[in-house]
């Protein structure tokens, strides 16, 4: 199937933020696709974060900021004159297609965009309940196309909001090029040294890090050596740390902060956990299965499907009720916002659970005990990822889809 070698494509996007979507989207862009000249406008909803501008600023024909103006904020009553003036830019430049990376236009934009071939790219807007009100779902029935990261993204919005919309496309996010290792090495378990565990991400409740440091707290009492490296920031980072001294494990736990070379990160661990109460796909597993880490994961949303019965990892069914989540230090801060997430045992939407900490040490220390099987779920990892998540079959994954729709 082919289409018309030019593809004029319009991208909305928050543009401050700098966390995994935007990531994408930036990385999306900078990739050619074959054959095809594609032309990228691109719109945000905020300022530019520093990472995102220099990276869209090589490829972008054009940018606009719904909120700034020449590095100025534009007052919030004055942003439907902006909408209006990039919409008249917009207007002659013949668009063919818009997309929409997991953010919902403003009233004035989206009839616009509705005007055009338009695709939402869903990455987990669907767990939180702000922003499915009825002016976004009435919009999600009228768009061409809904691509999401995951079949659990798809089951969301299909089981907890009703979407109907009857083209919805799965794509499971891949491999970003700026996080793939050259030489990614099979890790081994070395008796004569600590076994190193790591946990990444934004310190926020719904992450689940409290559990990951009870665990280590229960690693230790049964005499098996491990040390745990933590990257990222948040606010919930400070509990941590304080977690850590209640359970005397402040010398097992090396905090890094925000980690700029996540390739190093990787390389230095042995062992990578994902503990999250939430999780729409869960990018940060294959970061580190292409490093060879074996992961653990919890058994929600869309981290099953990363490993897929490729022996690369270990899932875990959470289990404890997620009212018992502080007895692990941990906040129920996130359920005003958080209220449900997608059960893949049985295919239903079901209230949030937490990991039981001693099956996290569980799985720890069946590893450590088998250190052949260690290496072979090591190899397999970095065999899964290069196999299942290549990003540059992902890029002309989303770009069939786009031709499609086109169409």
């Amino acid at each position: 199937m082919t289409i018309n070698k030019n593809i004029k494509l319009a991208h909305l996007t928050h543009g401050s933020i700098i966390g995994g979507v935007e990531r994408d989207f930036s990385e999306f862009i900078a990739c050619p696709y074959k054959n095809k000249n594609v032309t990228h406008f691109v719109v945000t909803t905020r300022g530019f974060h520093p990472y995102i501008k220099n990276r869209i600023s090589l490829v972008a024909q054009k940018v606009y900021s719904l909120s700034h103006c020449c590095n100025f904020k534009i007052p919030k009553p004055l942003r439907y004159i902006k909408a209006n003036y990039i919409i008249s830019k917009l207007k002659p430049m013949d668009i063919n297609i818009w997309l929409l990376w997991n953010i919902f236009p403003s009233s004035k934009l989206s009839s616009f965009i509705l005007n055009f071939k338009s695709i939402y790219y869903e990455m987990g807007n669907s767990w939180e309940t702000q922003y499915f009100t009825n002016t976004n779902k009435i919009f999600l029935e009228k768009i061409s196309c809904i691509i999401c990261c995951s079949y659990a993204t798809k089951r969301m919005l299909e089981l907890k909001w009703g979407i109907t919309n009857k083209n919805i496309k799965v794509v499971q996010n891949a491999l970003r090029p700026s996080c793939k290792p050259e030489n990614p090495n099979v890790k081994t378990i070395d008796k004569n040294r600590p076994m190193i565990l790591g946990i990444a991400g934004r310190h926020v409740s719904y992450k689940g890090f409290p559990l990951v440091a009870c665990a280590l707290a229960e690693l230790k009492r049964r005499k098996i050596p491990c040390q745990l490296l933590v990257a990222g920031v948040g606010k919930k980072l400070d509990d941590l740390k304080k977690l850590a001294l209640k359970l005397n494990i402040e010398k097992e736990v090396v905090f890094l902060g925000l980690v700029d070379d996540m390739n190093t990160f990787y390389s230095k661990i042995d062992l990578f956990i994902c503990p999250s109460i939430r999780e729409p796909f869960g990018l940060v597993n294959i970061e580190a299965m292409a490093h060879g880490c074996p992961v653990i994961v919890a058994g929600v949303d869309g981290m099953p499907e990363i490993l897929d019965g490729s022996n690369a990892g270990i899932v875990i069914r959470p289990t404890l009720e997620i009212e018992r989540y502080p007895e692990f230090s941990g906040s129920l801060d996130f359920l005003n916002k958080i209220v449900s997430v997608y059960d893949p045992y049985t295919d239903t939407i079901i209230r949030p659970r937490i990991l039981n900490p001693v099956h996290l040490a569980d799985a720890v220390e069946d590893l450590w005990s088998n250190p052949d099987n260690f290496s072979e779920i090591s190899k397999n990892a970095v065999k899964h990822v290069n196999n299942k998540f290549d990003y540059e079959n992902h890029v002309k994954e989303v770009y069939k889809i786009i031709e499609d729709v086109i169409k």
